[in-house]
Order: structure tokens, then sequence, then C-alpha cells
């Protein structure tokens, strides 16, 4: 028995353009984001120019200046990125379930008041037989934000204190007066 998939097919379509023009919208929200963290970290490492030519008139190197404000931009970041991924990884999987139910039940009903041929599926067997999909954000996927978060954070800091390395402690004190 063959069934004609063209009113499928033609609904398939739009939802793979959807498909695409989603991904290209997350991707370019993504690159956006990453641009203005390294923005605002590098303003804020600017503003920090004094401390640094306070620190090295004290002797304290130009090596171990660098490595101060970077702990200390990765603390930060690390605390704007657990603190919400702690409350964002149970929350997913009990949304993505609500979400599932709420899919599975919209199926079963329309199996009870059919609209159109439905080439012979029973939507109940479908949903005993398929195992039940895995909902949340993945692990790796929450590894990868953070490294990439991590790598803009160094970057940011990297360049920003090229401002620092090229100067003495007494350039730095008048810079910012």
């Amino acid at each position: 028995m063959s069934a004609n998939n063209t009113a499928y097919q033609k609904s398939v379509e739009p939802l793979e353009r959807l498909a695409g023009m989603t991904s290209l919208a997350v991707g370019l929200i993504i690159v956006v984001s990453a641009v203005l963290l390294a923005l605002l970290l590098t303003l804020w490492e600017r503003d920090r120019i004094h401390e640094a030519g306070v620190l090295m008139s004290f002797g304290v190197s130009k090596k171990n200046i660098f490595w101060q404000h970077l702990l200390e931009c990765t603390c930060v970041f690390l605390a704007a990125y657990c603190l919400p991924a702690v409350m964002a990884l149970p929350l997913s999987g009990k949304a993505g379930d609500m979400l599932y139910d709420n899919a599975m039940s919209r199926t079963e009903g329309d199996e009870k008041q059919p609209r159109g041929y439905t080439y012979g599926l029973d939507y109940a067997q479908l949903a005993e037989v398929e195992a039940r999909p895995g909902m949340g954000i993945s692990p790796a996927a929450a590894a990868v934000s953070g490294l990439a978060g991590i790598s803009v954070v160094i970057v940011s800091v990297g360049a920003s204190f090229l401002v620092i390395a090229r100067c003495r402690s007494r350039e730095l004190l008048t810079i910012m007066e």
C-alpha cells in the first residue's frame, strides 16, 4: 500500500526554511552577544588602568597584574554563567516534559476526532512504542558554551591589557588623571 505524501512534503518545506532562519537568528544573537560581552569587558578593564599603574609602582609585575585581571573577570563570568545554569538545567527538563505531554495529549485528542485521512496511523500505539525523547540542555552544549564564554573573556582581557603592557607605571598613572 503506497500513500501519497505530497501534502506532507509541501508542509515540510516551510518548516525547514523556518528551522534554517531560526538557526541563523540564534547564530547572529550569539555573535552579537559575544561582541557586546567583549566590549563591556574591555571597557571595564580600561577603567582599571590607574589601578594597574599603582600596582606596578609597588613592584607588581605586569604578568601578575594580567593574571589577576583575568582571574577576576573569569570569576565574574563563571558566577554569571553557572548560577543561571544551575536553575535552567532542571527547569528545562521539566518544561520539555510538559511540552511533550501537551503535544501527546493533543495527538490523542485528534485521534478521537479525526480531521481528514490519517493513513491508518494510530497515535496511541505510536506514543506507546515511541520512546520519550530526551528533553533539556545537554551537558556537552553547556560545556561548549562555557568554554566559548571563557575564551571571550580571555580575548577581551588580553586586548584591553595591551594598553597596560605597553606603558610604564608613571605613564599609566597620568593617563587617568
